[in-house]
């Protein structure tokens, strides 16, 4: 991931990943000038196959990662989109394999708040 500066030059680039091939779906600013990012992981064996790893992060300014939270999702659930609350809370949506949509609410600090 790169954060650009007002004239567009790159002020930092880092790279996400553990160890279960993690990929970036959605990125949203926080207001802060932080972000929130989420994805989906491609997880190793040892998990259960009947769910998928769907995770969310806060980014500070700088591309820290101030915290992560990952949460299992039935299958055939994705990461589709990402969006900052008024409050310095987020909000993560995800489909399912009917294609109906999931919203999950979390606080500014990624405690889960509502899953609809």
């Amino acid at each position: 991931m790169l954060g650009v500066d007002a004239d567009g030059a790159v002020a930092w680039q880092k790279q996400y990943a553990g160890d279960e091939g993690e990929n970036i779906l959605a990125i949203a600013p926080a207001g802060d000038g932080g972000y929130f990012a989420a994805g989906k992981s491609y997880p190793p064996e040892s998990y259960d196959y009947g769910h998928e790893p769907v995770w969310l992060a806060r980014l500070d300014a700088g591309g820290g990662v101030a915290w992560c939270r990952k949460t299992l999702l039935f299958a055939g659930e994705g990461c589709c989109g990402v969006a900052a609350a008024g409050d310095g809370g987020v909000f993560l949506a995800t489909t399912d394999a009917q294609s109906i949509c999931h919203v999950l609410r979390f606080s500014s600090s990624g405690d889960p708040i509502f899953s609809r």
